[in-house]
């Protein structure tokens, strides 16, 4: 992890490019209650029932971190618009879009109408997304750990239980 010196921000490799200016986040909201009624209900289910996460408010949009960026939130006249990453397209009439950014993720785009677009599909998208870094690492870590422990007891002729490494 590298923190910008100047704006403090988060990133996952050092000197990603980005930008240090900031933006009230009252501003995106400006002439748009609804939109704002809709981003802090969404803002409170986040927090209580998935993790906390700090708000970056910047010119173009809202970021949510929780360890990482995990959500891009865009206030738009009467809808607010959200963008996260998974390792899966979604395919439900709610994503407008779906749109491969690399070899295993893909950016899913939907708007919320009002407060009642706010379900638990949704949260249960959000959640994968909050920790879809930190299960990536661990998976990864328990996959490793579980090959080399088996090759280990295939040499050494004994059984070691390994299923307590399960993610």
């Amino acid at each position: 992890m590298w923190a910008c010196p100047k704006c403090n921000r988060t990133f996952q490799k050092a000197h990603q490019m980005h930008s240090c200016k900031s933006y009230p986040i009252e501003l995106h909201f400006k002439d748009r209650d609804n939109v704002k009624l809709i981003y802090d209900e969404l803002l409170k289910a986040v927090n209580t029932k998935i993790g906390i996460c700090q708000e970056i408010s910047l010119p173009c949009c809202i970021h949510w971190y929780g360890t990482y960026e995990f959500i891009a939130l865009l206030a738009k006249k009467d809808k607010l618009e959200i963008r996260f990453t998974l390792h899966r397209e979604i395919k439900k009439p709610r994503i407008y879009t779906s749109v491969s950014v690399s070899s295993k993720s893909f950016k899913n785009c939907l708007h919320l109408n009002t407060v009642k677009d706010i379900d638990s599909e949704l949260l249960g998208w959000i959640r994968e997304s909050y920790f879809l870094k930190d299960w990536n690492y661990s998976t990864r870590w328990s996959i490793n750990v579980k090959r080399f422990m088996d090759k280990i007891s295939r040499r050494e002729g004994m059984y070691i239980d390994i299923d307590f490494l399960s993610p």
